[in-house]
């Protein structure tokens, strides 16, 4: 199943059913779309805290597999000044990639153009913004109009750790039997979870796999 993570503040984002038919239909594999509506569960109090809030609810959903997550760059709906709406939403790329390092990571309605011009003449420094996006490691921003078509080609060309941890995932209920190894006992899902962290069993994971996958071929081809 190939799921993707959709943060928009509109009720029901309008490219969210071409997406699923498309990328159903090109890799005909099920597909599962959660949104998560930053405004949906503020209550009208103060904005930062609210917003610190949704911070802490997307920690958790990030931690889960997923192949894509697409971000609103403009979210209109938070009752924030429009240069600290573009900061919120490097900020919201920058949370997930914290705890999920495997996702693709895209941020939509609007190009890297518009947005770095935005950046660079408002009142704030634009380097802690160009640092959130490093440290998320967008792959794109796109216009809204192709968000489908971009995430139907980063799909098929997924990064090595999105592959690591897909595959680790379609056999999540694995466990590790073998009495010398190092992750002993741990299931598949576990060290896919690892993957997505990148924390020292995650690294140590993707080293393996990249060593075997590597060493497999050599005797392959000797």
């Amino acid at each position: 199943m190939i799921r993707i993570l959709v943060i928009d503040d509109i009720e029901k984002p309008e490219f969210i059913n071409d997406m699923e038919r498309d990328v159903t239909g090109g890799f005909d594999e099920d597909v599962d779309i959660a949104h998560m509506n930053p405004v949906a569960t503020f209550k009208g109090g103060n904005q930062h805290d609210e917003i610190a809030l949704f911070l802490e609810e997307l920690r958790v959903r990030a931690s889960e597999f997923w192949d894509v997550a697409i971000i609103d760059i403009n979210l209109h709906d938070v009752k924030l000044p429009n240069e600290e709406r573009l900061h919120l939403s490097l900020r919201i790329a920058e949370v997930f990639r914290e705890v999920n390092h495997s996702a693709i990571t895209i941020l939509y309605s609007g190009t890297l153009e518009e947005h770095i011009k935005k950046l660079l003449g408002g009142d704030r420094p634009a380097e802690p913004a160009l640092k959130k996006i490093f440290r998320a490691e967008i792959a794109a921003f796109v216009p809204r109009r192709t968000i489908g078509l971009e995430v139907f080609s980063r799909l098929d060309m997924p990064p090595s750790l999105l592959r690591v941890d897909r595959l680790l995932m379609k056999n999540a209920s694995c466990l590790v039997g073998v009495e010398e190894s190092e992750f002993k006992g741990k299931s598949f899902a576990e060290l896919a979870t690892a993957v997505r962290r990148q924390d020292k069993i995650g690294m140590r994971i993707s080293d393996l796999v990249t060593e075997f996958g590597v060493a497999s071929f050599v005797d392959l081809n000797k």
